[in-house]
Parts: C-alpha cells; structure tokens; sequence
C-alpha cells in the first residue's frame, strides 16, 4: 500500500441510492420526415441546382442520431441532381489535422461509406476579407471553392462565454470552417467578446461566401433530438437566437443547490466542449461558479471517442490515472493554444484508482458533516442526467423533491482488487 494510500483508508464511502430525474422529453420520432418537413417549409431546396458542388459541414460534437440526421440531408440534396460533400468543420479540433478531424467524424459513425458522398478535409484556409469587428475572416478551401455551403449543427449553450448566440450555426461559421486559423484570430480576444466577434465573422461569411442556408439542431435534458429548424442565410442570426433560448429551456440541470463532491464518470470533447459542461457542474473558469456548487469534483475518465482530448479535465480537483493515461498532449494542446486556454487543461491530482480518487476528493472537503454523512452526487457525465446516485446523506433532501424518483435500494459501493468500481449501471 503507498503512502497516500494509508492516509486516506479512513475515509469511508457512505451507501449510494439510485435515482431518476423526471424531466420533461421531447423527443421527434420520425427524424427523416421532421426533416425533410423543415427543409419544405423554409423554402431553401430551391437554393440548390442541378450540377452544383455542395458542401454540407460536419462538426466535432456528437449529438444524438448524427449520422441518420446527416445522411437525410445529404439524401434530399442529392435529389435535387447536386454533387454533394462533407466537411469537417471543427477549427482546431482533432490535434488541428485533417486526418484528425476525419477520425473524429469516424468515431460517430460518420464516413463516406456511410454517407455516400466524399468527406474532404483540409487545414488550409482562404482570406476571405476583414470583419466589421477588424478580424480578419478565413474559411476553409474546400467550402470556399464549392458553389454552395450547408450549416449543419446542434444549437446549445456555451460552456465559456455568454450571448445572443452560443455554441451553433454561426460559431460553425466562424470557428469551424475557419479552422485553426480562424477559431485562432477570433479566440485572440477575451471570452465576454466571444458571440460578439463570432457574429461579425459570421454574419460576414454569409454576405460575401456562398452560405446557401442552415440546418439547427436542439437536443432536449435526454439527448434526445427535440427540434430541427432549416433557415435561409439571411435568417440565420434571428432563428439561431431563437433557438438557444428552446435549447437552455430544455437544457438538464442537477437537481439539488448544492452538495460536498460530485463524482463523474466520464467526461470528454463528444460530450461538451469543455468535457464535463460547466452549465452542469457549476464551475468554470471562464463563467465563474454558479449552483449547484460541489466543494470538490473527481472525474474517473476521458471517452473512448475523445481520442485523448481531456479539455476541461482541469475542473476537476482529482482524476484517476486511467483518465491521466488517456491525456494526449498532442489532442489537448492545439485546441488549448488555440483557445487561449490553459486552465481548464491542467492536471489535477491524479490517483491509481477509482477508490483512492474518492477518498481523495473527500478528504480536501471542509464542508462534510461526517455524522449525517457526505452528501454525494454521482453522474456517468453531463449529458445524461435522467439516472444518478446520490449518497444517503441526500435522501431526505430528493424526496421532498416532486421531480426526483427513488429507484433503487441503498448500496454499498464495492470495488476489485485493483479499487476500481463493481457493477455500476445507470440505466433500469
């Protein structure tokens, strides 16, 4: 047993409980069809014309039913008799490479067999002219030598900046197709200036590129895709605004103000950007804090499909040295040095195993009242809060709770011989 080790075998885990989240679902049914209604009813197939080269883009953040969304669009534009590819738009994301950023679309299911249609990625990018805000605007060859571009993303709420538009269309615009030359000229300004300078970038990309018009995507507290909304470019800004309001009604939040450690399973670049979503876990450099308000957080892994890209990691007070072993510098630091972010890619104190990572996080804690018990919250990840545990100290608290269903009976926490965690399921 090592040093640490012994100073923190005082430390007992209190018996965890596990609960469900009744927040409301809104889920579409029968995507295709949504659509390919939204596509008629915002009147822009007529945009697209027999032989034209469209370029539909295709972004670094996983949302629910990506490829059967993606390949529908693809589908209806191939009808209307146009050459059509893809193209990563994710600015520096997947270590600012081509092959990178392709790998990252691979991961989701996303590849020309799937598709049928080329996937043609690029680092290069085109000076497309000077913003209204003084920034100089790129954009990346290929989408600038299609005749026309399609904007296709998922509309939510930014983990590091606040504004009429967030994470979406018109960030696609500015940081994803501007690659890492593009997200590197708009992130060289401060993070209160970040919507401003995306909607002068983008609304600049609209007026002098070949934006033809845009696909939005709102997921609900599930995951679930809850709206898809066509819009003409013209429209886009409007539309957008509109939609980050649908998309924070509907964004999940942890159903309690406050509590001594949270516990997160998973975090990573497919869940949110910032890897576990500050909106979520009430903390973040750039936002500041906010409940809920967790004295200390232990994160137990990065995602397979993150490829290394521990972003955010730096949130966390411990890790486990699975999660430190899946830190790749070289996913890590061209979007940290592209962001201008060196916090939020710190390491933190890193343990051998889950237990140790626990039992740390713990420990640090002033707050705890350890004759009523510490009062836990754990998550598999920001994304899917319907299914958790909480820890015994916070029963009374969760069924005073109208939203908060009780499913599971209490349960010690049991581990194998290397500490890490035994039969630890959200789901039933």
């Amino acid at each position: 047993m090592s040093d640490y080790a012994q100073l923190l075998e005082h430390i007992k885990l209190p018996r965890f409980v596990k609960v469900k989240y009744n927040i409301p679902h809104n889920k579409i049914e029968d995507l295709p069809n949504a659509l390919c209604e939204s596509l008629t009813s915002a009147d822009v197939l007529n945009h697209v014309l027999p032989g034209m080269r469209i370029a539909i883009t295709a972004g670094s953040r996983q949302m629910s039913n990506y490829p059967v969304l993606l390949r529908t669009l693809i589908d209806q534009i191939k009808k209307k008799g146009a050459d059509v590819f893809l193209i990563p738009a994710m600015g520096s994301h997947g270590g600012a490479t081509a092959e990178g950023q392709k790998a990252i679309l691979r991961e989701y299911g996303i590849t020309e067999e799937s598709m049928g249609v080329p996937i043609l990625a690029t680092m290069e990018t085109v000076a497309l002219g000077t913003a209204e805000n003084g920034m100089e605007v790129r954009i990346d060859r290929y989408a600038y030598e299609a005749d026309g571009i399609i904007v296709f993303n998922r509309v939510k709420a930014h983990t590091g900046f606040r504004g009429a538009v967030e994470s979406g269309l018109m960030k696609m615009i500015t940081i994803g197709l501007g690659k890492q030359h593009g997200a590197n000229i708009c992130h060289s300004d401060r993070p209160e200036n970040m919507s401003a300078n995306i909607q002068a970038i983008a609304s600049y990309v609209i007026e002098h590129a070949n934006i033809l018009f845009a696909v939005g995507v709102v997921e609900d507290a599930y995951h679930d895709t809850a709206m898809i909304k066509a819009m003409k470019a013209g429209n886009m800004f409007e539309t957008e605004k509109e939609l980050l309001v649908e998309a924070k009604n509907m964004m999940p939040s942890i159903p309690f103000s406050k509590a001594d450690v949270l516990f997160v399973d998973e975090i990573g670049k497919d869940i949110t950007g910032e890897g576990m979503d500050p909106n979520i876990t009430g903390r973040s450099f750039f936002i500041g804090n906010k409940e809920p308000y967790f004295e200390s957080i232990a994160v137990l892994d990065i995602t397979d499909v993150s490829e290394g890209n521990g972003t955010g990691i730096g949130n966390a007070d411990v890790i486990t040295k699975r999660a430190f072993d899946k830190f790749r510098m070289d996913m890590v630091y061209p979007n940290c040095i592209t962001s201008r972010d060196a916090k939020s890619t710190k390491l933190p104190v890193t343990m051998p195993s889950n237990k140790l990572a626990f039992q740390f996080a713990l420990n640090i804690c002033y707050g705890i009242d350890w004759k009523k018990g510490p009062r836990i919250i754990w998550i598999k990840n920001t994304l899917n809060l319907h299914t958790f545990y909480i820890s015994e100290a916070l029963i009374d608290e969760a069924e005073n709770n109208p939203d908060i269903e009780i499913t599971g009976a209490l349960q010690d926490v049991f581990f194998n011989q290397e500490g890490d965690v035994i039969s630890h399921e959200y789901e039933g």
